[in-house]
Formats: C-alpha cells, sequence, structure tokens
C-alpha cells in the first residue's frame, strides 16, 4: 500500500502542458491535458490522476491556489493529494502515456491484458538512444468481432 502522506510535496508552479484541444464548459472535465508541475525543492513531476483544464478551473474558482499538494509514487511521478479539492474533480482514469505501467489503476492494467490476450493490443520493447521503451500497437476496428477467414 502507497503511504501518501509521507511523501507529501508542495507544488509551486505548472512547468509543462500538452496541447490537445479540450472543449467543454462544465466541469469537472472527464478528460483533459496532461500536465508537469514543479515543486519548491525545484523537483518535477508529472501529474498522472488530475487533469490541466480541471486544475486550472479549480484555481479560477479559487477553491485552491499555490502551493497545491502532491503526493510523490516515483522520481517522476506524482498524484495530486490536496484535501481541499473534492473528490468528483480527481481522474478515475490515470492518462495511459504518462503513467508508468506498473502504476497504472489494477483495472487498466487489467484491460491492457485482455487487449494482449485478444489481439487487439501489441506490445514490444524496443531500444533508442540506450533507453528501453515499450511500443504500444492498437487494431482500431472491428475491435471485438471476429475477422472473416
Amino acid at each position: 500500500m502507497i503511504e501518501f502522506k509521507n511523501n507529501i510535496k508542495e507544488v509551486t508552479n505548472i512547468t509543462t502542458v500538452t496541447l490537445v484541444g479540450y472543449i467543454k464548459d462544465t466541469y469537472p472535465m472527464e478528460r483533459g491535458n496532461c500536465f508537469s508541475v514543479e515543486c519548491s525543492d525545484k523537483q518535477g513531476y508529472r501529474i498522472i490522476n488530475f487533469n490541466y483544464e480541471n486544475l486550472k478551473e479549480l484555481i479560477k474558482r479559487k477553491i485552491i491556489n499555490f502551493p497545491t499538494k502532491i503526493s510523490t509514487l516515483s522520481e517522476s511521478v506524482a498524484i495530486i493529494a490536496d484535501e481541499r479539492i473534492p473528490n468528483e474533480w480527481y481522474s478515475n482514469r490515470f492518462c495511459e502515456t504518462c503513467t508508468p505501467k506498473n502504476l497504472l489503476p489494477l483495472t487498466q492494467q487489467l484491460q491492457h491484458f485482455l487487449d494482449i490476450e485478444r489481439g487487439i493490443r501489441v506490445e514490444s520493447e524496443i531500444e533508442i538512444n540506450g533507453k528501453k521503451i515499450t511500443m504500444v500497437s492498437i487494431r482500431v476496428g472491428n475491435v471485438g468481432k471476429k475477422e472473416k477467414e
């Protein structure tokens, strides 16, 4: 079990945001852009349980401000863990691009496993510039339907 309280840090600002166009005027938004933050100790973290649009809206509504609390999960990944934020603003699904596989919720890990078993998802490890990464291919169209022979 993760000890959230022992890993609490304070965020001083947002450093990067993805640039996917999410347009919605009701909050909290189910999906949105990923973002990274910097803490008072100058360490940076990718946030995997919150989207940028919701954070921005909470600040606009003056529900929260900086510093905002996070709980670190690894040397570069964290989750927002601020008691001022109502539960419905937190994401139930972690970003599958930003989140290391071992930190995905069990429901998402199970979905990956089932997609691999069904031939919908193919994962292969490759090396780029000395770093090992997992390349993912996902079959689109007729998902779940048996292909004609």
